[in-house]
């Protein structure tokens, strides 16, 4: 199908905001002073963004929602954020406002790992989302190395960024 020019730079023009990759990694240098306000600040924007990315509508947030894996032979689990969707799929999010960010994302990445873990023998299968302050490109290498099926949330204060990951197995 051809495409007039003149139409598509007039679409693209009126729909998006043009940026660098080095002024949208700028915006994400305004830390929170801690994980709580990081949440309170991502809190509000989730509606809009699961629709947009995942074509889902919130029915229900929960914060700090206790799952009992005692059944499994684990203990119970602290989930920072627990969506519920009107179409019946869940999402868990991790957040992370890391001081140190490479050491404590790679933790984020093992802790949501050992959620993933915990799921594989249950019915429902949520999405799981890592919610970020910081960003690393070593973040894609490690989960395309493993083949992570973890999606991405850059969030500060004024912005916030998401990534559906394509290294998904």
């Amino acid at each position: 199908m051809a495409y007039k020019y003149s139409e598509l730079e007039k679409q693209s023009v009126d729909a998006i905001e043009t940026i660098s990759l080095t002024a949208a990694c700028n915006f994400l240098k305004e830390k929170f002073n801690n994980e709580n306000e990081f949440t309170e600040n991502l809190l509000p924007k989730l509606e809009r963004l699961v629709n947009e990315a995942y074509g889902l509508n919130i029915e229900s947030i929960q914060l700090e929602k206790v799952f009992d894996a005692i059944d499994l032979g684990y203990y119970k689990i602290r989930f920072d954020i627990y969506i519920t969707t009107k179409e019946g799929q869940d999402i868990i999010i991790e957040c992370k406002n890391p001081s140190h960010k490479k050491a404590e994302t790679f933790s984020a990445f093992s802790q949501i790992m050992s959620y993933q873990f915990m799921f594989t023998n249950k019915e429902k299968k949520p999405i799981f989302i890592l919610a970020t302050s910081v960003f690393d490109f070593m973040y894609f290498e490690f989960m395309n190395y493993f083949k992570l099926d973890i999606d991405i949330i850059l969030n500060n204060k004024d912005h916030i960024g998401f990534w559906i990951n394509d290294f998904k197995k």
